[in-house]
């Protein structure tokens, strides 16, 4: 090589070589970009509708928004609020929203409107966390004053008592039968209540720390813990007692999830590891799953064969939840990961960061077996061949040429076939993503 130059755009390098060619190289980025939403201040969560087709992201800045989740474009009214907007969750026909606030309130908002049905029910402190019963006919709301409670979605009145903790409690959910709710709290316990009378079903499910986080399993039989006493837990419901070894991380455990099958549990630390568990035993089913930077969210996709992950370093990636290896390179959230989820279907992921911006990709499972033709296309694309000795082997502009007209027309839905397709084409005037 005797010289290179990039045109004046940075699209198009020039390269002038000791074999006597000179040749233009299209540069242009050839990855697979995020659709991206806006903020004025830092995004607090982000939730995908159950049809994947819209999405909900709430914001210091007061504001909860609507997005089309394929474009990113915005939908409907901004729904205002007073205070800073900490969570929402779409109800389960995608007709309402519920919206927490740092001023104590809660809201139920139309999404065809986007204006509030009721007033907002109240917190003597602020709510960090409001989920709708899986019915849409009521809510919970878990409050910085050391209570939960379940309200009507139709008219914002009370249903319970409070649910009484001692200290700050993080999150509330409902099982998905919606007969029972889950807490967890800075008191260091977690509890399951009757989502009718407020009534306790169990005992405290007590740690040595607090508890940040907490999950039912599907069948509701059992419920997980995560703790700053560096450990999750496995409860079950009827006896109030422990039914695995504990799962042990080095540091505190920021989130703990149940696969959909119930079998496995997943954990998220600020050890900079995930972990993969037997929810029957408590024994680790894979190796920890690494990180460069403390692990904040952690989650099956819908169908278990997945986990997505998001950490302080401003990143989500995707792992394989039987192995425990990386199924992608780190996608970057643009600030530290607030809320990250697969869509319904599980074919695609949204992040919400720091920074104002939420993110959404494209993350389809690779169909198996892998054509023959894949492997010769990535390594034409990536001009380099590694040889059965281990060692590497330069591929000549003749050798790309030649595999690029070798390439098969496919099918109009062959996954590979499309993607390749897609890569090649210029990335001025392709569609935002093959899929």
């Amino acid at each position: 090589m005797l010289q290179a130059n990039f045109s004046p755009d940075g699209q198009w390098l020039t390269t002038a070589s000791m074999d006597r060619t000179a040749q233009i190289w299209d540069v242009r980025p050839r990855r697979l970009l995020p659709v991206e939403m806006h903020h004025a201040e830092n995004i607090s969560s982000v939730a995908f509708s159950l049809r994947g087709d819209s999405i909900l992201t709430t914001s210091a800045d007061k504001t909860a928004r609507l997005w089309n989740a394929r474009t990113g474009k915005p939908l409907g009214e901004i729904m205002f609020h007073e205070s800073a907007v900490q969570f929402g969750e779409f109800s389960a026909d995608g007709q309402l929203v519920v919206t927490a606030c740092s001023n104590g309130a809660a809201q139920i908002w139309s999404v065809s409107g986007g204006k509030a049905t009721a007033s907002p029910v109240r917190h003597a402190k602020a709510v960090s966390y409001a989920r709708f019963s899986p019915d849409g006919t009521r809510f919970v709301t878990a409050s910085e004053d050391g209570t939960a409670r379940v309200w009507d979605a139709g008219n914002g009145q009370p249903i319970t008592p409070p649910l009484v903790h001692t200290n700050e409690v993080h999150m509330a959910s409902f099982s998905r039968d919606g007969r029972w709710v889950l807490t967890a709290s800075d008191d260091r316990t977690a509890r399951v209540w009757d989502a009718q009378t407020g009534k306790p079903i169990t005992e405290p499910l007590m740690h040595r720390h607090h508890v940040k986080w907490a999950d039912f399993s599907p069948d509701a039989t059992r419920v997980v813990t995560a703790s700053t006493d560096n450990t999750g837990c496995i409860w079950d419901v009827h006896t109030s007692r422990p039914v695995a070894t504990l799962l042990k991380h080095e540091r505190i455990v920021t989130t703990a999830c149940f696969s959909p099958d119930g079998q496995r549990v997943v954990t998220g630390s600020l050890d900079r590891t995930a972990r993969v568990w037997d929810a029957n035993t408590g024994q680790a089913l894979t190796p920890p799953l690494r990180h460069d930077s403390p692990v904040v969210q952690a989650r099956f996709s819908p169908d278990g064969r997945r986990i997505l992950t998001g950490n302080w370093n401003s990143a989500v990636r995707l792992w394989d939840s039987e192995t425990g290896h990386p199924l992608t390179e780190s996608f970057s959230t643009g600030g530290f990961v607030s809320g990250a989820c697969f869509d319904p279907t599980g074919q695609r992921i949204a992040a919400s960061a720091h920074g104002g911006k939420a993110r959404v990709w494209d993350v389809p499972a690779v169909p198996v077996p892998v054509p023959g033709w894949w492997a010769p296309f990535a390594e034409a694309v990536a001009g380099i061949r590694l040889r059965e000795s281990g060692s590497f082997e330069v591929l000549s502009r003749a050798d790309f040429e030649r595999v690029m007209r070798e390439l098969p027309s496919g099918a109009a839905g062959d996954f590979y076939s499309r993607l390749a397709r897609w890569f090649l084409a210029d990335p001025a005037q392709r569609p935002s993503t093959p899929f």
